[in-house]
C-alpha cells in the first residue's frame, strides 16, 4: 500500500494482520472495510479515515454483510483492495464459506483498480463453498506458501504477480 491510497480492507484474520502492520507506517489511507475488526484496529490511527459499511453483523467474524454492504461499495472509487478468501484453486479461483459475505468480497473487488489477495499456505490448493472470482479477475498473491505450489504456477500463469514471504523472516521470493 501506498501514502494516500483509498484501500478497501476485507474482513478474516488475514486482513486484520494486515491493518496491523499498516499501523504506525504513517500512510494517511482512507480505508473502507466492512470488518468492525479492522475498523476498530485502525480507529486510532492519525491521518487516516475509517468508512465502516453498512449491513448485518455476522456473528464471530464480526463482518458486515448483506445488501447494504454490497451497496456501499457503489459510491466509491478505490486504489486498492486487499481481499481474504477461504480458498485458491488454479481452475476454480477464489472462494469462502459464507454466500452473503462472498457477495460482499465480489462486489468490492469490483470498486478497487487492483486486487490483492492475503492468503496463508493452508488457504492454497483449497476450494469452498461458495465461489468468489477467477483468478484472472485479481492483481497479485502475496502468501507465506512455497513459491512452486500449483496454485501460485497456476496464478502467474493466469497473469497474476504472486509475493511469497517466509514466515518469521525478512525474506520475500517474488516471481
Amino acid at each position: 500500500l501506498t501514502p494516500r491510497e483509498t484501500v478497501i480492507l476485507d474482513s478474516g484474520s488475514t486482513v486484520l494482520a494486515v491493518a496491523r502492520a499498516v499501523k504506525g507506517r504513517d500512510l494517511g489511507l482512507t480505508v473502507i472495510t466492512p470488518s468492525v475488526l479492522v475498523a476498530i484496529e485502525l480507529a486510532d490511527e492519525p491521518d487516516t479515515t475509517i468508512l465502516l459499511t453498512g449491513g448485518k453483523v455476522r456473528p464471530g467474524e464480526l463482518s458486515l454483510i448483506g445488501a447494504e454492504a454490497e451497496d456501499f461499495y457503489l459510491r466509491y472509487n478505490c486504489d486498492t483492495y486487499v481481499m481474504g478468501v477461504a480458498g485458491i484453486d488454479g481452475d476454480r479461483g477464489l472462494s469462502g464459506y459464507h454466500q452473503a459475505e462472498s457477495r460482499v468480497k465480489h462486489a468490492a473487488s469490483k470498486r478497487a483498480d487492483r486486487v490483492i489477495v492475503a492468503a496463508d499456505k493452508s488457504k492454497l490448493g483449497r476450494v469452498t463453498f461458495v465461489s468468489i472470482a477467477a483468478l484472472t479477475e485479481i492483481d497479485l498473491i502475496v502468501t507465506d506458501g512455497p513459491v512452486d505450489h500449483p496454485t501460485l504456477v497456476a496464478a502467474r500463469g493466469a497473469g497474476v504477480d504472486v509475493v511469497c514471504v517466509a514466515q518469521n523472516t525478512d525474506r520475500v521470493e517474488s516471481r
